[in-house]
């Protein structure tokens, strides 16, 4: 919401009062129409048996849809395509979870391919010069930033749950940046925002900066400030020995 507000001000240099309901509005619609839609998707794969790689095809298809009718639905209704995609797999997720933990696996194939075209198109997108020229500067801002979304990661772990250690190290994890920095960093260049070759390129040295660094003290950081529940390893050893000997995947539903 406050993403749309701030593109909104970057591109037209006026706050538009509209968006005070336009936003919740868009909101409510897309969350509404995908969970919807997610229910709706359940209970039809419940009464006629498709091999997970056709349900896939078809969530993909809809998600495509609802992206659309926010382009095009968007100029007399607001309505927001990405909450609608997101609420269609929580829809799902919520009344069938085995289904859902299929169709997981099988979107993590697909992973493996957009990964490797969403970054390298970001990455064509960055003017190397002007990083160059303005690196240090833009690197200060890079981490201001990560400071900012650290206190937010800290307060955002209730303490009396949490012990401080493993507070700690959500801040760590949160330390990573990478697919939502390249999905929406180039958006205000592509809507011709003044800024957005500044934008763009913070959001890639977030990713360039971020992402090693995050691995790297998660990696040294999760055995001292991390401890075992062993209730919880004996159900994890537990459902993978479930799993092991369940049937196909496409032979259930």
């Amino acid at each position: 919401m406050l993403f749309v507000i701030l593109l909104s001000i970057g591109t037209s240099g006026t706050f538009d009062y509209n968006l005070i309901w336009k936003t919740p509005l868009s909101v409510v619609t897309g969350i509404g129409i995908g969970a919807g839609s997610g229910l709706l998707l359940n209970l039809f794969f419940k009464k006629v048996h498709i091999r997970d790689s056709i349900k896939v095809i078809v969530l993909v298809a809809l998600s495509c849809l609802f992206v659309s009718l926010e382009v095009y639905w968007g100029k007399y209704f607001p309505f927001s395509g990405t909450l609608a995609v997101l609420s269609l797999g929580a829809g799902i997720y919520a009344t069938h979870r085995e289904c859902a933990g299929r169709l997981s696996n099988e979107y993590s194939k697909l992973w493996l391919v957009a990964e490797i075209l969403l970054f390298i198109l970001v990455g064509a997108e960055v003017d190397i010069q002007y990083a160059a020229s303005s690196g240090g500067l833009l690197i200060l801002v890079m981490f201001a930033c990560l400071l900012f979304g650290l206190f937010g990661a800290w307060i955002s772990v209730p303490g009396k749950k949490y012990t401080w250690k493993e507070q700690l190290f959500v801040v760590i994890s949160f330390i990573p940046k990478a697919t939502v920095q390249a999905a929406i960093g180039a958006i205000p260049l592509t809507v011709g925002m003044g800024y957005g070759k500044l934008i763009l390129t913070v959001s890639v040295l977030g990713i360039l900066i971020g992402a090693p660094l995050g691995a790297f003290l998660i990696n040294i950081s999760y055995k001292k400030l991390l401890t075992l529940d062993e209730n919880h390893a004996r159900q994890a050893a537990a459902n993978i020995n479930v799993k092991s000997v369940e049937v196909s995947a496409d032979e259930i539903c």
